[in-house]
């Protein structure tokens, strides 16, 4: 049962499809099956956008089993929506693992902590002339993070909960052990924001998740498994070009890591903070700016996309009005004290009908001729890039599509580290492309903060084969088979970005490495660090719209670690993780 009023507004397309939407995927599937670059990759997408997307395909040419699909993506879109709805949804999952002594943060699972459903959302959607939209959720359920846990002796706390840890069994129902009342979701609502936008344009302002590339595996700018962005963005289109400016905001670090800088650093930052006068007050401010430009060309076989980001810091909250201009060159705008730049080229081309290749450039740091050279000079930086090589398959069978991809992926060791000035002996709170989302616990008294990559999930050091394959009648049911296989080197996105020196330690290394010499903002021992960490993962997902408004989904995952911790001498670790959820939607 949905609830609405009864005034239409027919012309109102500026509702937002999040970057997980069945829409998207069926219309990507539709333009790899007919040989056409791909759609949009920076996500999300208005209603408006997407059916500009559609509108590329003729009906004409369809084949007998792309109906379904096209079908699918027209009806979607095209539903008449009131000026008022209001829609319930319930969302029951239970969760299990089996190896609960190794894999205990959040960051151990293989399915994203952030798609995790609440057990009640009650979304109000509001449609206000042709050209305003607004969306606000309501929810009820179990907070993601609710403790933190040791990863490393003497160390930092990290993040982590009882829900995916040490517990072998758990549901998203509040109260239900090992779930208690302070258990409860007060970091509602993770989709929430106004739109204004029109044919060809449009504005969000709000929180949503976004993504912003091809990939499979992850993305080197903007990845989806951050929870969600507070963020503006503006995006610019028609048939042949694209552009976005956007403006998201982080947690200063000087919320989460202490301002005591004995010996020019310290390890010990307060990622879990026990009531008042421990808490932090609003320090500054951390802010990604980026601009994106995406434009078709070669007959629409082939898209070419050019980013250009920043991470803007100022610990006085202060903001320098020239990196808010859009159609800048915000390279231009570098203080290495306040910015940290990123660049990334992006390429699909459509190779011929169902062949679809595509790839990924990031150039975080790199020496240009002329300047210090890493390994040889002792002022040189370590290069930060990041390289992705796959392909993307779809057929229609059936009143369906068959998918499926192949994808490489690697960074290298000082991808988006970076210190907080311009000496990198400093060894202050950084300024990299490492974030943190803050929730707060039901008492009041406990903030956590979860640091994870902006881009690439799996981060710098790493090499990363990502295989895939399924097949989805749209709408009614799916089912999806994913195998990574990773190799990831010592350092991670706490590691303390360092000069790299021609004759002592750290040095040059290429991914992945197998020695750890820079320091570790929460790992005193990362010194002992002295292998690659090498992990199998495989992966299977399925859902089935049952009736109506009722679906089932899961998810099983098995994996399995050699040299945890990347440390040689320890044993390897396998665990398999079940996620099963059954939803309606009234």
């Amino acid at each position: 049962m949905l609830l609405t009023s009864t005034s239409l507004f027919a012309q109102n397309y500026q509702k937002i499809h999040a970057v997980d939407s069945p829409v998207y995927r069926a219309i990507t599937a539709l333009y790899i099956a007919h040989g056409m670059a791909l759609p949009s990759t920076t996500g999300p997408w208005s209603e408006d956008e997407l059916l500009l997307m559609l509108n590329r395909l003729d009906p004409e040419k369809l084949k007998a089993d792309e109906h379904a699909t096209y079908n699918f993506v027209s009806e979607t879109l095209l539903k008449q929506s009131s000026s008022l709805d209001f829609s319930l949804h319930l969302n029951l999952e239970a969760y299990g693992h089996t190896n609960t002594e190794d894999f205990t943060l959040l960051s151990d699972y293989i399915r994203e902590p952030n798609r995790i459903n609440n057990l009640i959302d009650f979304d109000t959607e509001m449609r206000i002339t042709d050209h305003l939209y607004g969306l606000f959720t309501f929810s009820l359920g179990n907070a993601i993070i609710n403790k933190t846990e040791k990863k490393y002796p003497g160390g930092s706390d990290l993040v982590a909960s009882n829900f995916f840890g040490k517990t072998a069994f758990s549901t998203n129902v509040p109260v239900v052990p090992p779930a208690e009342l302070s258990d409860l979701n007060f970091n509602f609502p993770s989709r929430s924001f106004a739109v204004f936008g029109g044919k060809g344009w449009s504005v969000q302002a709000g929180r949503d998740k976004l993504s912003w590339g091809p990939g499979e595996s992850g993305n080197f700018t903007v990845g989806d498994h951050i929870h969600y962005h507070n963020t503006v963005h503006a995006s610019l289109y028609n048939k042949s070009v694209k552009y976005t400016f956007n403006v998201s905001g982080f947690p200063n670090p000087n919320e989460y890591y202490t301002k005591d800088f004995t010996e020019g650093w310290s390890n010990d930052h307060a990622v879990l903070i026990n009531g008042i006068p421990g808490w932090p007050k609003l320090d500054g401010i951390n802010l990604f700016i980026a601009h994106r430009l995406e434009w078709r060309t070669l007959y629409d076989k082939l898209n070419l996309v050019l980013t250009e980001a920043v991470m803007y810091q100022d610990d006085t909250g202060l903001v320098d009005l020239q990196y808010l201009l859009p159609f800048t060159f915000l390279h231009n705008q570098y203080r290495q004290e306040n910015s940290n730049s990123l660049l990334s080229l992006e390429v699909d081309f459509a190779v011929m009908p169902f062949l679809n290749l595509y790839g990924q450039l990031a150039l975080d740091e790199y020496a240009l001729p002329g300047e210090s050279v890493p390994g040889i000079d002792d002022t040189a930086l370590g290069d930060g890039l990041g390289y992705m090589l796959g392909v993307k398959t779809a057929l229609p069978i059936a009143g369906g599509m068959l998918t499926g991809s192949l994808e490489g992926a690697l960074t290298t060791p000082y991808l988006y580290l970076r210190s907080a000035s311009a000496s990198a002996n400093d060894k202050r709170r950084p300024l990299n492309y490492v974030v943190a989302t803050r929730y707060i616990s039901t008492n009041g008294n406990d903030l956590y903060y979860d640091e994870s990559f902006l881009g690439y999930r799996w981060g710098n050091d790493a090499i990363v084969v990502n295989l895939n394959g399924g097949y989805e009648q749209y709408g009614k049911w799916a089912v999806k088979a994913n195998y990574m296989l990773m190799f990831h080197g010592t350092l991670d996105q706490w590691t303390i970005w360092d000069h790299i020196h021609a004759n002592r330690a750290p040095y040059n290394q290429t991914t992945p490495s197998t020695s750890h010499a820079e320091d570790s903002y929460t790992d005193p021992t990362a010194a002992s660090r002295n292998a690659t960490r090498i992990m199998n993962a495989f992966s299977l997902t399925g859902s089935w719209n049952i009736w109506r408004a009722l679906a089932v989904y899961g998810q099983a995952d098995i994996v399995n670690i050699v040299h945890p911790g990347n440390i040689k001498t320890n044993k390897a670790i396998t665990d398999i993780q079940l996620t099963l959820g059954i939803s309606y939607t009234f």
